[in-house]
């Protein structure tokens, strides 16, 4: 699992209150991720900007 989010603070409380093993964290935006092209199964989140949409879009496997 991958978590991305533009708050340090963020991704700290959730890496303290996360005992799994494969989550990553990453501080980032959505508008910019630093993933390939179809490389993810799966986004949960808030509605996103339109920019966000376009680079989730082009992250999220089909």
């Amino acid at each position: 699992m991958l978590v991305v989010d533009e708050s340090v603070d963020v991704l700290e409380e959730l890496r303290a209150r996360t005992r799994a093993p494969n989550v990553f964290y990453f501080l980032g935006w959505p508008e910019v991720l630093p993933l390939p092209d179809g490389s993810v199964d799966e986004i949960v989140g808030p509605p996103a900007s339109p920019d966000a949409q376009l680079e989730l879009a082009r992250v999220l496997r089909t």
